[in-house]
């Protein structure tokens, strides 16, 4: 039987709370007092005030199609064994569609001043035949909450999941705590979601828009709809805006794996003069926002923004993303896998469309602010592919005629397409962010038709790039306080408007300023670690203590322009790129060993290990390294080597802990080698050492560190930007045996380079180059 059924409650009512909630019943049993949701919904028409209705799941809801109207407050609540529990279980109460009219399983209208809950409900079955929603369709000046609740397996119009259509200022749709849209599809917009002229709340944990899909409709030929697979967010007549802060579930985003045509998580869409916004964010620094594993097959893989031309008056953008604290990982489109934010057309269109990653825009309720010690948001894995999987040459984001798009605070990395941002007629930004480790088979970025590109406190580094240049602009651009090293590709083509590049370290600096300026230096940035993707500064970094100003936070939250001791300003006490470093020391790397060998070269191969089982410093096994050979003619062997290049003269102090092998008083010997270059180059080994020493630590059976370290001087005079330390790690056979049966062990824990006082010795201005 389809149970269908409209009910108006009297608007004449009285207010919220002013009554109290009647409660009815839906099962079957003697306790309940209705045994359908329509006959209990018609119960309440009499009821003054709020009414809460309990769905128990001892009989079964099919071929539902429940249609009504209200202007109260009304729950309808799942969870309920039977009529006699008076509280939930916490279990859901399927609502099923399937096999009855094609219609929504529930279509509500709101009137003014209406509050519509639904909570422990699985609706499911939906199949609504025209352009509405197909497992919930909410319209009016009222609101929609849900809460617990699974929406999943409808089919619709506009809104597969639910389509949501307010005519009010008042209305609105809020997806509260743990309510999951999944497996919806939508013939035309909206897989899991389509709101209109609303305000749309998402913001509680563990809810999910996913494995939702918008398939677009034939029409006289032509494909309509097909956009936002998860959600697609519409204002027209009257504005429509979403807030999306859920963390998600189990570390699955909140907006994740839905297909779309364009949009395949959200499209923004802003038409009849008016606008369209979401704001996305994290309210949970353990387990972040994310717009992740979408699909679309023209483009838009993550995000669609489209303005209409229409004419009007308007000022600002009519379509608009806002985004902080939020990860755009593995999604995929034909075209704009990260972003797409299309052209509006017309001569003199009115109403553009932009998207703000980590912007500055003041925080919503409940947003929380970029973290302190990570990248506000991190945007990796995106693909330029069409649906068979196949790589196609396309940028990752599109930004068309007069729109933006603004990059901001982010680690993009492990993006694979033709450009990180092709930006056509307007304005494209990159700033305190790193871009590294990505496979474009074109530019970074490529600008054309006059467009306007900016990078600011920002590393460009370590990316695959086809084309021969690194940056293909035809418009005013500007760099400043950034790092772009990809060595062997031209910096920049520049095609048209201003060119400006300042406080930039780079490995190609012609195409930047001629090579005739004091702002813009062609030396290695000297990274941390490039091969294992950390791109934070050492301390004898050009880009270090170089510009005047710091521009805000860092990548990762911490404080710019921090001036480090014996490091010449070039300019300034700011730091170019994305990090800031904090503090001079460690000048050796992973001189601890905690995790691996890393960042040491082995001198005599075969001879080094990291042993867990012995450690000096850091937490009980966390491991030292270990120097061993046998058998060989001479009494002394070099394990492990580091350069280190120093950031200034002074007076340099080495040390580390040691322990030697064997057995008895004859125990083999561990000392650090050192070697002082003035002008080691960048590998610390041109030409022979000015000073070098050795450092003895220990020859004893535990390990020890002595009380005086090794005193290395450099002086003013003789410090140039190459000098360098070279530690080498070395232990001596103190056995009986006789060459060549010589056996040396030892273990090293605790390296360290320090430096005596913390006095600036150079004044501002001076070119350490």
């Amino acid at each position: 039987m389809i149970l269908r059924f409209v009910l108006v409650l009297s608007a004449s009512i009285l207010s919220f709370g002013s009554a109290r909630a009647a409660v009815y019943s839906v099962g079957a049993g003697g306790s309940c007092t209705h045994t359908t949701i329509p006959a209990a919904l018609a119960a309440a028409e009499s009821h003054p005030g709020p009414d809460v209705i309990h769905i128990a799941y001892n009989q079964s809801y099919t071929a539902q199609a429940i249609a009504f109207t209200t202007s109260q407050e009304v729950e309808l609540a799942g969870g309920f064994a039977d009529c006699a529990q008076s509280a939930g279980n916490g279990s859901y109460t399927t609502i099923d569609g399937s096999g009855g009219a094609a219609e929504p399983v529930l279509r509500i209208t709101a009137n003014t001043g209406a509050r519509v809950k639904l909570a422990y409900l699985a609706i499911r079955g939906g199949d609504e035949d025209g352009s509405d929603g197909g497992g919930v369709d909410f319209r009016g000046d009222g609101i929609l909450e849900i809460r617990f609740s699974d929406i999943t397996g409808n089919s619709g119009g506009s809104g597969g999941g639910i389509r949501a259509a307010g005519t009010g200022s008042n209305a609105g749709l809020v997806i509260g705590e743990h309510v999951w849209i999944s497996n919806n599809t939508a013939r035309y917009d909206g897989g899991g979601v389509w709101a209109a002229g609303l305000e749309m709340t998402m913001i509680e944990p563990d809810s999910l828009i996913y494995l939702n899909e918008a398939t677009g409709t034939v029409v006289g030929g032509q494909v309509v709809g097909g956009r936002g697979g998860g959600l697609f967010r519409y204002g027209g007549s009257i504005d429509g805006h979403a807030r999306i802060g859920s963390s998600g579930f189990n570390q699955t985003g909140p907006i994740a794996s839905n297909t779309a045509r364009r949009g395949g998580g959200i499209c923004v869409y802003a038409g009849d003069d008016g606008f369209a916004t979401l704001r996305m964010f994290s309210t949970s620094y353990d387990q972040r926002s994310k717009l992740q594993g979408n699909f679309a097959s023209e483009g838009g893989g993550a995000l669609y923004l489209y303005a209409e031309d229409r004419g009007g008056f308007l000022i600002g953008y009519a379509a608009a993303a806002y985004l902080r604290g939020v990860d755009i990982v593995d999604n995929a489109s034909a075209h704009a896998p990260i972003a797409w934010v299309q052209e509006t057309g017309g001569a003199f269109p009115v109403g553009y469309s932009a998207v703000f990653l980590n912007d500055d825009e003041p925080p919503m309720p409940g947003e929380l602010p970029c973290p302190v010690g990570r990248p506000c948001s991190v945007v990796a894995g995106n693909v330029v592919q069409d649906g068979n999987g196949t790589p196609v040459d396309n940028p990752l984001v599109a930004v068309e005629d007069r729109n933006e798009f603004h990059l901001g605070s982010a680690d993009v990395h492990d993006n694979h397409g033709r450009h990180l941002i092709r930006s056509r007629g307007d304005a494209a930004t990159i700033f305190n962010s790193l871009v590294a480790g990505n496979v474009l088979s074109g530019n970074v970025v490529s600008a054309s038709d006059g467009a306007g590109v900016t990078i600011e406190s920002s590393t460009i580094t370590g990316n695959v790039v086809g084309a021969a240049q690194v940056l293909d602009i035809d418009g005013d651009f500007q760099m400043q306080r950034s790092i772009l090293w990809q060595p062997g590709r031209t910096s920049l083509h520049h095609s048209g408007g201003s060119s400006t590049s300042q406080n930039v370290v780079t490995s190609e600096r012609g195409s930047l300023d001629g090579g005739n300026t004091p702002y813009v230096l062609e030396a290695d940035p000297r990274f941390v670690d490039p091969v294992r993707g950390d791109y934070h500064l050492r301390a004898a970094s050009p880009a270090v203590d170089f510009a005047s100003s710091g521009a805000g936070p860092d990548l990762e939250g911490r404080a710019r322009a921090v001036d480090l001791p014996i490091k010449a300003n070039r300019m300034g006490t700011a730091d170019l790129g994305a990090y800031e470093r904090q503090a001079l020391l460690p000048l050796v790397l992973n001189g601890e060993f905690d995790i691996d060998l890393n960042l040491w070269d082995e001198v005599t191969p075969g001879t080094t290990s990291r042993d867990g089982t012995q450690n000096a410093t850091g937490a009980a096994g966390s491991g030292s390294i270990k120097v061993t050979l046998s058998d060989f003619p001479g009494f002394e062997v070099y394990g492990a080597a580091q350069c280190i290049h120093l950031p200034g003269p002074g007076r340099y102090l080495l040390n580390g802990w040691g322990r030697g092998g064997g057995s008895g008083a004859m125990r083999d010997g561990t000392s650090l080698r050192w070697e002082l270059r003035r002008d080691g180059g960048e590998a610390c080994n041109a030409g022979m050492a000015d000073a070098s020493g050795t450092h003895f630590l220990s020859a004893s059976g535990s390990f020890v560190r002595p009380a005086n370290p090794a005193v290395i001087d450099l002086a003013e005079s003789d410090w140039t930007h190459n000098s360098s330390i070279t530690i080498l790690l070395r232990v001596v056979d103190n056995g009986t045996a006789a060459p060549p049966n010589n056996s040396a062990t030892g273990w090293f824990d605790g390296i360290t380079l320090g430096v005596e006082g913390d006095d600036v010795i150079f004044d501002d201005g001076f070119d350490p180059l």
